[in-house]
């Protein structure tokens, strides 16, 4: 059991699971008995056996400053996966821990469960497994997770980093040529990385195959799969993962979906104020979560977007969107991506590739398709129910960046400007694709 200041006793057993490929010992600590009914859990998900892990370990710092609930009160609940003294080549443990104010004031952490050395986050296994273990020793109202880590929207694992996701620059406009370097986790990372802050680019962490390590990624659909009860919210602490193939994707298994549709850079939300927000009072109000975060970026002049998603609104939504494309198809097939807001950022590296540009604001690309007024008025009427909450900086001003001119808060694939590699596993795989229709599949 990890502590702080504060030592409760816990008795240890072993809970043999089956994870990934093979069976492995998992250290279940069982904590003091706890079977009260709770109004709201929050589960911090931190993925940080990648360069994230000196930020996900400060934030985890930042909560604990911040409002601790106590024993009694509204459960904490932390995920952690953290790199050793800076060497990838350490295997650790992931570890849960229930995180309480003690009746003295000091924050105390539980160890619930330890796993293996060597797991990552990236495996769909653990998450399931870590769920299904909270499911069926805390009962709690309301759910809530927030996931802090690498993201790449929508993207089959992997792509990201594949030279599928570079496009050559030759008619690109406003592009920033930059030298770079290959990197496993980035693609590739220009010179300029170190005076341009780090973002954070679902749950990609190095992992290991025998001794070799190598990059693990869960994607959308693998993720979907992973919750074994209701969340009230979900929200990404990660890039690009505000996109409307991934709220759709997890639509049935969240009432509120927050994310920034745009790169997050790596101090990430106000964790100072997350539990306050989250935790203290009868209902959560992850609303004032997504405007502190973007409110943090406004006062330090900095970059941020974020957005909050109805999801019980989502079939109508895609309902709507199928007959939109179907009417308009010609326009969407040929539409020109430099009249839509763009949430990437453009820069060119050695090779004449800039980065990945699969993501365009949703609202942004049907303003451009030549409805009628009637038709537009209808889409913003369903559209602002749907998003209940949006807000950005003025500009995202890293290297290559762009200003938030037609910023409605989610992203979405855009076919013209599209990869046939990428169109195949999207049509095959995006369950938005399978309601909308929006790559045409003739």
């Amino acid at each position: 059991m990890n502590k702080l200041k504060f030592t409760v006793g816990v008795a240890l057993s072993t809970l043999v699971l089956c994870c990934g490929v093979s069976c492995e010992k998992i250290e279940q600590h069982r904590p003091v008995p706890d079977s009260a009914p709770r109004d709201n859990a929050l589960i911090l998900f931190c993925a940080g056996f990648n360069n994230l892990s000196g930020s996900l370990s400060q934030n985890i710092s930042s909560l604990l400053r911040g409002y601790v609930p106590s024993r009694d009160s509204s459960l904490l609940f932390i995920y952690s996966h953290m790199v050793e003294k800076g060497n990838y080549n350490i295997k650790t443990s992931p570890v849960l821990e229930r995180v309480y104010r003690s009746e003295r004031g000091t924050a105390v952490r539980d160890t619930l469960l330890i796993f293996p050395k060597g797991m990552t986050s990236a495996d769909p296994e653990l998450l399931s497994q870590m769920l299904r273990y909270l499911n069926e020793h805390f009962t709690v109202k309301n759910w809530g997770i927030l996931f802090s880590g690498h993201g790449t929207a929508f993207l089959p694992a992997g792509f990201y980093d594949g030279e599928h996701s570079y496009s050559r620059y030759d008619d690109i406009q406003d592009i920033v040529f930059a030298p770079g370097k290959y990197n496993m986790l980035y693609g590739c990372v220009p010179d300029w990385v170190e005076k341009d802050p780090l973002v954070k680019t679902l749950s990609a962490e190095y992992g290991f195959s025998g001794d070799q390590r190598v990059t693990r990624e869960m994607d959308v659909n693998q993720l979907r799969k992973c919750f074994p009860m209701h969340f009230k919210y979900i929200m990404m602490d990660s890039c690009l993962m505000g996109n409307m193939e991934t709220a759709f994707a997890l639509k049935d298994v969240c009432d509120y979906y927050g994310a920034s549709p745009t790169e997050v850079l790596t101090t990430g939300f106000d964790y100072s104020k997350l539990s306050q927000y989250l935790l203290k009072y009868p209902e959560p109000d992850v609303k004032s979560v997504l405007e502190a975060y973007v409110d943090y970026y406004i006062r330090n002049h900095s970059s941020a977007s974020i957005s909050l998603v109805d999801c019980s609104l989502l079939d109508e939504f895609a309902s709507m969107c199928r007959d939109i494309f179907a009417a308009h198809r010609e326009a969407l097939d040929n539409l020109d991506y430099n009249k839509v807001q763009r949430y990437y950022r453009r820069y060119v590296n050695t090779k004449g590739y800039f980065n990945p540009h699969w993501f365009f604001d949703v609202v942004s690309i049907v303003k451009n398709l030549g409805l009628e007024q009637d038709e537009l008025a209808d889409f913003f009427s369903l559209y602002d129910r749907v998003v209940v909450f949006r807000k950005s900086t003025a500009s995202f001003s890293l290297t290559g960046g762009f200003d938030f001119k037609d910023f409605y808060g989610l992203s979405m694939y855009l076919p013209s400007y599209g990869d046939s590699a990428l169109e195949k596993f999207y049509i095959e795989n995006m369950p938005w694709q399978k309601a909308t229709g929006l790559v045409n599949e003739k």
